[in-house]
């Protein structure tokens, strides 16, 4: 569990998910407290400031845990599996450490911080990780990678010919069950020239996954 709370953005993303499965109940409290009288202050913003002092109290982290044991519990599962993941992507980017040295041509020493909680679920609940290092940045999704190489094998066709703009392959590293994606800047287009590169790469895109549907279709009725 040390490990997994080193990296401050883990420690944000656990306060995160027990402020929102929480706040319900703080909510419901302080409206308790209010219509006991038990706040002080002459205004809203003065008995709020009342009821913040009187959450921070060991006394009402006891009460809490006395009348709401399915909060305590909830919280138990939301360390546990912010751990675990924490623990297999780290474990995930020891042993891919050389692997990805070579595919994004920097080395991979040590991680510095570790977002997760991103994007979609995959896997029991597993979502997409953001790892900060010596490194740059690389994301961790555990998924197969089989359909993120497949769209590269067509940019890199597409590339040999007089397109107006080339399209970027996202480099990638796919393992069984999961893999390594190359972290994108966001950026924002700076003049009308950016903006028309832009939208020119957004319709050969478009036409990709429209051409890749229909052939799934088609597939699908012989």
């Amino acid at each position: 569990m040390g490990m997994a709370l080193a990296f401050p953005a883990v420690r944000k993303h656990i306060y995160e998910e027990f402020l929102g499965i929480s706040k319900m109940v703080l909510i419901y409290e302080l409206h308790c407290y209010r219509e006991a009288g038990l706040l002080i202050g002459d205004s809203s913003e003065e008995r709020f400031e009342s009821y913040n002092e009187i959450v921070g109290t060991e006394e009402f982290h006891h009460y809490i845990e006395k009348n709401y044991p399915v909060l305590e519990y909830l919280f138990q599962r939301k360390m546990e599996h912010a751990v675990k993941c924490v623990e297999s992507i780290s474990e995930a980017f020891i042993n891919d450490k050389e692997e990805l040295s070579n595919v994004f041509g920097k080395k991979f020493g040590k991680i510095d911080d570790m977002e997760i909680g991103n994007g979609d679920t995959h896997q029991l609940g597993k979502t997409v990780a953001i790892l900060t290092g010596d490194f740059g940045k690389v994301v961790y999704k555990s998924r197969d990678f089989y359909n993120d190489s497949a769209l590269n094998d067509i940019v890199e066709f597409l590339n040999r010919y007089s397109i107006r703009c080339k399209l970027k392959k996202n480099r990638v590293l796919g393992k069984k069950g999961y893999g390594w994606q190359e972290f994108i800047e966001k950026k924002e287009c700076m003049n009308d020239e950016e903006v028309a590169r832009f939208y020119y790469r957004e319709g050969i895109y478009l036409a990709i996954f429209i051409y890749l549907i229909l052939v799934i279709c088609i597939m699908k009725i012989l």
